[in-house]
């Protein structure tokens, strides 16, 4: 199999993408970048050809920054609300998240190990199309904002 122009994800894992670029130096648009250009969405490159910042401005959360990384027919879309070490995580407030998580339709809320939160979805790239892309950044954003809020009581004093 040729992989040259190509790029590999190698690990996706706790907020951590590592790309490993070919030797081929050409790059070509991916089907993510493609749909952040029709959608008209403030983007920047992120670690590679494949995986882009979606930049959005929310209520609770001021900046949100949207990770988007594009691995074969998977986009993975995920963005991180808070590090553990920022939160002191109650019973009542890990029992609103599952409540949060089971009223969405696209997104999940996850709590890593460690305690961090993030807001994430996957999808298949040949079923989805720049419409319902941009209504999937919007509620991955929605819900970085809704669970911001409910992290609230929880946040330790900066």
């Amino acid at each position: 199999m040729d992989m040259k122009g190509k790029y590999w994800i190698l690990i996706l894992f706790a907020g951590a993408v590592f790309v490993a670029p070919s030797s081929a130096q050409g790059t070509r648009e991916t089907k993510t970048e493609k749909m952040l250009k029709e959608i008209k969405a403030p983007y920047k490159p992120f670690q590679g050809q494949n995986s882009f910042i979606v930049l959005y401005n929310g209520k609770e959360k001021k900046d949100i920054d949207l990770i988007a990384v594009e691995a074969g027919s998977g986009l993975a879309i995920f963005a991180d609300v808070a590090a553990g070490r920022e939160v002191d995580l109650t019973l009542e407030v890990m029992h609103k998240l599952l409540e949060y998580n089971l009223k969405t339709d696209y997104i999940k809320i996850g709590i890593s190990d460690i305690g961090s939160i993030r807001v994430q979805s996957e999808q298949n790239l040949i079923l989805i199309n720049s419409k319902a892309f941009s209504e999937i950044l919007d509620q991955i954003a929605a819900g970085v904002d809704d669970v911001s809020r409910i992290l609230k009581p929880v946040y330790k004093a900066r």
